[in-house]
């Protein structure tokens, strides 16, 4: 019962990582922004972390909560940005004909288009 309340608040954590790879894809100054430091932090073993996050946030459950989140984060984050990317360049400009904006491009079509696989790559 523990574990699989860790697992869902974890899983509720990480719906802004989601949403980060989205906007990485979506807008260039943010892929700019983050994406060198997302692919580096990917590179550190999650459990290499574990003294730091036992420091920062005790022995509790909170610490356990957060080992997820950061293990799991930057590959959440740049498996979303991949799924983004891989969305058909002619929606994105069929939509744009259309007069949608750039935020209804991005929640509209293609976060409507990836969600399904982001639940099954974090899953």
């Amino acid at each position: 019962m523990a574990t699989g309340r860790r697992f869902l608040i974890s899983v509720l954590l990480l719906f802004p990582a989601v949403m980060l790879g989205l906007h990485m894809a979506m807008f260039p100054y943010v892929g700019a922004f983050f994406l060198r430091f997302i692919q580096f932090f990917d590179k550190i073993v999650a459990l290499s972390l574990l003294p730091i996050l036992f420091i920062a946030f005790g022995i509790d459950e909170l610490s356990k909560i957060m080992l997820i989140v950061v293990g799991v984060a930057p590959t959440v984050i740049l498996d979303t940005f991949n799924l983004s990317k891989g969305v058909p360049h002619e929606q994105v400009v069929k939509a744009l004909t259309l007069g949608a904006g750039d935020f209804a491009i991005a929640y509209r079509i293609v976060f409507k288009q990836i969600w399904p696989r982001v639940l099954t790559a974090s899953g």
